[in-house]
């Protein structure tokens, strides 16, 4: 009869239930969030059309992941504006998002044909807890005349460890143990566990053969730092157990949005 862990985690836009989403478990026998759910593909044109352009064609990033900014410190990227096609007009730039900041351009911006223009944008947070902003620039491309680049700083990055756990040949009426450990792998960002919740995975009966320990939330773990807590498995009864925790978060950014949730599951345990 084998034990097993398998551990789901993460962090997305948005909140939700994650109970049923599960993240692929890696060869190294971990699960990381580290990082989110949104792409860096580019906005607008991506291969200027053969021939010689007959209209503007802007191409940005989708996508600025400024990382972990501690806060009070201030770090910088630089964001790509391409034209694929005749001259192109940059008439507006907006920029939302607490604590983002952008240089100063004269507008109306031209860019040439096959020119490229950087501009900087500047985080400076305030508190190391997530951000979240966007930068929308509108032009005269008229196959996109407004395009938008997503933003984002400080997501949660917790791993799980355990995710498979083998305990063999587990009989009714003894107990096994193992130890579950949720480590806060950023260096500038805490994770603040709002919630532990447990339930039966399967025949509801066999909740009370799953004991876990020392887990009083709310608690917050700071960053580079680890919380462990203990799961007893007392069966009672021969088969199948199964059961699920989640533990959740203030986190909203990130693939499985604000949980980091696993399953116990015990299965063929033998009588006495």
């Amino acid at each position: 009869m084998k034990v097993f862990f398998i551990v789901l985690m993460g962090l997305a836009v948005g909140c939700g239930d994650t109970t049923n989403e599960r993240t692929p478990v890696d060869e190294t026998g971990t699960n990381q969030s580290t990082n989110n759910n949104l792409t860096n593909n580019g906005v607008g044109a991506t291969d200027p059309d053969p021939g010689a352009p007959t209209q503007p064609a802007i191409a940005i990033e989708g996508l600025l992941d400024f990382g972990g900014v501690a806060a009070g410190s201030t770090k910088t990227m630089p964001l790509e504006i391409t034209n694929h096609g005749t001259a192109l007009t940059i008439t507006d730039i907006e920029l939302d998002g607490t604590d983002f900041e952008i240089d100063e351009i004269a507008l109306p911006l031209v860019i040439a044909q096959d020119e490229t223009v950087s501009l900087d944008i500047h985080l400076t947070p305030s508190e190391a807890t997530e951000r979240l902003g966007t930068v929308r620039i509108t032009s005269d491309d008229p196959s996109s005349p407004e395009v938008a680049a997503q933003l984002v700083a400080n997501e949660l990055c917790g791993e799980l460890n355990n995710v498979t756990t083998l305990l063999d040949n587990t009989v009714v009426g003894q107990t096994y143990t193992s130890t579950v450990t949720l480590t806060n792998c950023s260096d500038v960002v805490e994770i603040h566990v709002t919630a532990f919740e447990h339930a039966a995975a399967g025949n509801p009966e066999f909740a009370d053969d799953f004991t876990f320990s020392d887990v009083e939330a709310p608690f917050v773990i700071a960053p580079g730092e680890a919380y462990s807590f203990d799961v007893l498995f007392e069966p009672l009864t021969p088969g199948d157990h199964a059961v699920e925790f989640t533990l959740s978060t203030t986190g909203t950014l990130g693939p499985n949005k604000s949980q980091f949730a696993g399953r116990v599951v015990a299965r063929d345990v033998a009588a006495e």
